[in-house]
């Protein structure tokens, strides 16, 4: 996980915001055995337009896996605090976080407090790297919380660790590859690009650089951002292409 910016409401959001929780109330009158999530079910393709704009808002990436979506399921809208408990929060844009199908159905409706706080962490409010750590692939928490958020998301899960051993080895080897002249510039830019918050497993990536390259991952200055589109594709291209040179240096 890593600390996420929220940008501002999509335009005329909060007028259909009202429109749904109106519409809500109006047919739970009706009929008082409708529930907050089959009303959010049947209006969901109403919503699509604005989930769009949220998948982009967190770079179609799992606000608590950093998962690209399209590498372990569809995306859902989640809801921080769960709508079965808190319907009220349903459609309050603030509530919104982009979850893939994996940690949503881990989560389900559960929100435990540690003390006078949820236990979950809030990827937007707060800094998960105070929580939750790494070692290699492997997700360990700091904090109470940080055990709390792993358990209730299931950030162990054996095909997370394997997607992101997998992400890891590519990153392992790019940084042989910057150690050649020849590919050093290059292969620098996407090590600098995977510690961005649009890269898959950023947070990991970060650990990792910060022992095995501190002057790379925590620079005097900040790096400039390295606006790529295909960053995952140019760093899986570069590898293969040179794996020959690689397996020397390893």
């Amino acid at each position: 996980m890593i600390r996420l910016q929220r940008l501002p409401q999509p335009d005329n959001f909060s007028q259909r915001a009202q429109d749904w929780e109106r519409r809500f109330s109006a047919e739970r009158a009706r009929n008082p055995k409708l529930t907050i999530s089959k009303f959010w079910a049947a209006v969901r393709q109403e919503i699509r337009p604005d989930a769009e704009i949220l998948f982009r808002n967190f770079h179609g990436k799992c606000a608590f896996c950093e998962s690209k979506m399209a590498h372990v399921s569809s995306p859902h809208i989640e809801h921080f605090w769960p709508k079965s408990k808190f319907p009220h929060k349903t459609f309050a844009w603030r509530n919104w976080l982009l979850s893939c199908g994996r940690c949503n159905e881990a989560k389900w409706s559960h929100m435990p407090f540690c003390g006078p706080i949820p236990c979950l962490i809030h990827p937007i409010i707060e800094d998960p790297q105070k929580h939750i750590g790494f070692v290699g692939p492997i997700v360990v928490e700091k904090t109470e919380r940080g055990k709390q958020t792993i358990e209730l998301v299931g950030l162990k899960r054996l095909d997370l660790e394997e997607e992101r051993a997998r992400w890891l080895d590519q990153i392992c080897q790019l940084l042989l590859l910057a150690t050649i002249p020849t590919f050093h510039r290059e292969a620098r830019t996407l090590l600098i690009w995977a510690m961005q918050p649009e890269a898959p497993y950023s947070a990991m990536t970060q650990a990792y650089l910060l022992e095995v390259a501190p002057r790379l991952a925590n620079p005097p200055q900040p790096h400039p951002y390295i606006d790529l589109a295909n960053g995952i594709q140019q760093i899986r291209q570069l590898v293969e292409q040179n794996s020959n040179a690689i397996h020397d240096l390893a």
